[in-house]
């Protein structure tokens, strides 16, 4: 059958490469696209503070994804960066959280349990991570409230770029039939109190992108 969905980081990818042209040829109707998309995103794609993952008829369903709010967070800020209208840098609304991390079961596992909001909507997630001692990698696991799958990432750590370089698959709620997509993932310990974590996974062309960044400082 004929699929017609609508799918909210498409759109997102869309609206962040409509900013991109406008900002590098100056084409005003690059502009215009881009800000006609963003509306299309929030009267389709949005209800209040919820963001959804599809629309299909004009019915939005299934509830976004942490990498649906992060890639439209992103494009609204750089529309904002081209247009200087202030709704789109409150509607990105960037998400501040907090993560805990600690050591269980004699330190072999480290458990991180990650509360803040992103765009309004109210935000968990947990995380573990540990040295397989056989496999001689270190082995990541993530779950959040704006999902039901379980990431399962695996890498080595580098020592001298301070990062650790992580990938596997999960589910890819885009097809709707369980098919998986790859996932790469890497953190780097910039110093004693600051880390940067970089998402990685395929756009709709099946090219890898930026799909987060998130920045940890030391409280």
């Amino acid at each position: 059958g004929l699929d017609n969905k609508v799918l909210t980081g498409w759109n997102a990818l869309m609206l962040q490469g409509l900013t991109d042209a406008y900002r590098a040829f100056a084409e005003p109707e690059f502009l215009v696209v881009a800000e006609r998309n963003a509306r299309y995103i929030q009267a389709h794609l949005r209800d209040d503070q919820r963001l959804y993952r599809t629309s299909k008829n004009g019915r939005p369903s299934i509830s976004g994804f942490l990498e649906d709010y992060a890639l439209v967070i992103q494009a609204y800020i750089s529309l904002y960066e081209v247009n200087f209208v202030e709704k789109w840098l409150h509607e990105a609304e960037t998400s501040k959280s907090t993560a805990s991390n600690k050591m269980v079961m004699g330190g072999r596992y480290q458990v991180g349990t990650h509360t803040g909001s992103i765009m309004g909507q109210p935000f968990e997630g947990m995380s573990t991570l540990a040295f397989d001692n056989a496999k001689k990698v270190f082995v990541s696991t993530w779950v959040d409230n704006v999902g039901t799958g379980v990431m399962k990432l695996e890498g080595p750590w580098d020592e001298a770029s301070k990062t650790m370089s992580l990938s596997g698959k999960c589910v890819d709620p885009t097809r709707g039939d369980g098919s998986e997509m790859v996932i790469r993932e890497t953190l780097k310990m910039i110093d004693d109190k600051n880390q940067l974590l970089e998402m990685y996974g395929p756009d709709p062309d099946g090219k890898e992108f930026k799909m987060m960044e998130i920045k940890y400082t030391r409280q």
